[in-house]
Order: C-alpha cells, then structure tokens, then sequence
C-alpha cells in the first residue's frame, strides 16, 4: 500500500488526481516467496503464486522472481502460476484445488477476505503477520469497531489466531488442546453465533467462549486437526 510515490494532488480544472506505486525488490518478492514453499512443504506441497504479470510491470518481476526461486531451490514443491483475478474466481469454484497462495499485499488483502468466506465469514477467519523479530495475530476482520461492546461477534477467529500463536511458539499441545475444543462446540451445534443463525437468535460471545471452554479435553468426531509446524519467515535477502 505504501510505495512511493503515492497522494493525492491538484491538477487544475477543478480536477485532482490520487496515485499510488505498487513496487516489490527482488529480495522482497524472493523472501515471501521462500516462507511460502517451506510451508507448502509441510502441508500438501503445492503453491499457487497470483499476480497480475499480465498487465503489470512489479507482476512480471513477481512471476519471475518466484519461478527463479522455485528452479533453485524448492522444485520438490509444485509451483502453479494464477493471475489474481483468475485466483479470486477459482476460489470461489473449486477452493480445494489450493494450498498455499503467494501473491501481492493488494490482492492478499482482498483473497484474504475471500477465502474468509469460503469457511463462514470473518468470525472464522484468523491471521498473522509473521515477521523476523515480532509477530502479530489477529483476527483477519481486525477490531470491528461496529460492534464493540456488544457481545456478539464470533470469537472463533480470535480464538484462532491465539492458536496459530501457540504453534508459532511451539506449544502444540495448548494449540491442539483448544482447537479441538472450538471444533467440539462446532460439532455439537448446540450453541451458534449471529453470524451464523442470526443477531437476534444467536448466541452472544461470551455464551460461545464459554462453551468453547467447557469442552477444554473433548475430541472432534468427524473433524481434522493438523499439527502444522510453526512458520518461520526467512530474513530478507539484502
């Protein structure tokens, strides 16, 4: 979001003129590219990279970049190149043909989002920004200013990404242990959020995490829980 140059000025007429310079080094491209191989390498080691090379200078050195990167040092995975327009649309055909998606942070923003839905919507979603020194996990719908206060979001993508968090540190076991327990209350279906049945019939948030406690040490039925490894995000290259 942050190139430069980027405003917003006057041009005359009565008219003004925003911009923005979307602009990625080889190093930058190269280093997110590496921590998504070596995730795909843990999962089911295949890696969709989406860009615009199509009609976009920085999506032509993305394509190269990641494909130099994959020749060199991760041919083992597989590398599917997307347009990102193409991704968002497959996502929402077939999202099962994906395992990890590498793209810009505009179309991540945006794909983020997207697959939000795929699982129920943004209660569901958690996220991370994984960095070399510090590390954030939050939930992908941010602070929903909207309804603080009000007890009645979905805690799941809170919750959530506190498990990511454990794994990030390695405490597989806390992570496996509350997961578990979210995938329980899903299962049982006695307790549903707004977002999922309806703000005036749904449960309120505290009633959902308390649920969610109570089945601390259940197991799921029918649900999987990976133990993925935590995820360790190269420094840059230069």
């Amino acid at each position: 979001y942050f190139g430069t140059p980027r405003g917003i000025e006057d041009i005359g007429n009565g008219e003004r003129r925003g911009f923005d310079t979307q602009v990625y080094t080889s190093g930058e491209i190269r280093r997110v590219a590496r921590a998504a191989f070596e995730l795909a390498r843990k999962r089911r080691g295949l890696v969709h990279s989406a860009e615009k090379s199509n009609a976009m200078e920085s999506g032509v050195l993305w394509r190269e970049e990641v494909a130099k990167l994959h020749k060199e040092e991760f041919s083992d995975v597989k590398l599917e190149h997307i347009l990102a327009d193409n991704c968002a649309m497959q996502l929402v055909r077939t999202p099962k043909q994906f395992d990890v998606i590498v793209t810009t942070n505009m179309n991540g923003d945006i794909i983020s989002d997207l697959t939000s839905a795929l699982v129920g919507g943004l209660g569901f979603a958690p996220s991370a920004n994984i960095g070399n020194d510090v590390s954030i996990f939050e939930a992908v719908h941010g602070s929903a200013p909207k309804y603080a206060g009000k007890d009645v979001i979905n805690p799941i993508a809170v919750i959530q990404s506190a498990v990511m968090m454990l794994r990030h540190l390695g405490e597989f076991d806390a992570a496996a242990t509350i997961e578990h327990a979210i995938l329980v209350t899903l299962e049982d279906g006695k307790v549903r959020t707004g977002d999922v049945v309806g703000y005036d019939k749904g449960a309120s948030t505290s009633a959902f995490t308390d649920a969610i406690i109570a089945n601390f040490g259940r197991k799921p039925k029918d649900c999987q829980v990976r133990d993925y490894q935590p995820i360790v995000l190269p420094k840059v290259d230069s």
